[in-house]
């Protein structure tokens, strides 16, 4: 047997301690090491189903112009990853059909609601544009003091609007110029008076500085408008805004005036010129059956011809 040197039990307990503590160190630093990479795992695999998330959201079907009336068939559902839908986006349509885009949406862009708004509330901003009804034209139309309703016509009231235009026609050989009135359209929204518009009524202004009233009319109506506007001069009624109904109009001349106020007169004046036309042929008969006769010869054909004085 061999004999090992006696050591002190004094100087091997540091030793001891030392590697002990080192191997504790090593088991610690092993299980931190594992617990980070958990952790690690954990957030990466967390990232991974964030983008593997997939949501459908609305987005635009077209390209959308700023101030367009929102409808059905101008949006299409799209499956986006959760981490790129940008907020205030919808998946609802009932949220976005009917109202106005504040802001031009690309084709593909998701639909946001703070793009949007409400008809009536972007109507009180002031922008015509807006306060033009889809499908019409807002025109200008210059005004004076008698036209304007003596600058009673205030934004959002519906007018009556009529032409006074000339018109000429053959008189007993003669070119004769007269004008007409001719009632053009009815229940005309007016969108402005002068500057003024419904969001920016200060009442301010006094009736004699209306100048110019802008109303709402279809592309066709708004050209009549205008071709009568450089011919003649246009005319406004004031329509009270329980009346909606559109009535049947007939043009106003001279005849339709006289018509009117002594049709009496009118209907024997109108009969009269026909008896005169009677007496005028019976007249004229008798003269030709009590005239003077000549015997005109023309080879051998005779013709009998009344001489008339």
């Amino acid at each position: 047997m061999i004999n090992l040197p006696n050591i002190d039990l004094q100087k091997r307990l540091p030793i001891i301690i030392g590697v002990v503590l080192a191997f504790v160190s090593v088991i610690i630093a092993n299980s931190y090491i594992r617990q980070r990479e958990q952790e690690l795992i954990e957030i990466a695999r967390r990232q991974a189903e964030k983008q593997l998330a997939i949501e459908k959201v609305l987005v635009a079907s077209q390209d959308i112009d700023k101030g367009a009336r929102i409808e059905a068939n101008m949006v299409e559902y799209a499956e986006i990853p959760v981490d790129y839908i940008q907020p205030r986006a919808t998946d609802s349509t009932e949220r976005i059909v009917d109202k106005i885009t504040l802001a031009p949406i690309a084709r593909g862009e998701q639909i946001l609601l703070n793009k949007l708004g409400v008809p009536e509330e972007i109507r009180d901003t002031g922008s015509l544009s807006f306060r033009t009804p889809p499908g019409k034209r807002a025109i200008l139309i210059p005004v004076d003091n008698i036209s304007s309703v003596g600058g009673m016509i205030k934004p959002s009231d519906h007018v009556d609007i009529l032409g006074v235009i000339p018109q000429t026609q053959e008189v007993e050989g003669q070119t004769v110029t007269q004008n007409i009135t001719v009632p053009l359209f009815q229940n005309v929204l007016v969108l402005a008076v002068g500057q003024e518009t419904e969001s920016t009524r200060t009442g301010s202004k006094s009736a004699g500085e209306v100048n110019s009233i802008t109303v709402a009319l279809f592309p066709q109506e708004a050209i009549i408008v205008a071709f009568v506007q450089e011919q003649g001069r246009l005319r406004f009624t004031l329509r009270s805004p329980a009346d909606k109904e559109i009535v049947a109009v007939q043009p106003a001349d001279w005849n339709a005036l006289f018509n009117l106020l002594f049709p009496d007169m009118i209907r024997q004046l109108q009969a009269q010129p026909l008896k005169l036309e009677d007496d005028k042929k019976e007249e004229a008969q008798i003269k030709i059956d009590s005239a003077p006769e000549v015997e005109i010869y023309r080879g051998t054909k005779k013709e009998v011809v009344p001489l008339l004085y």
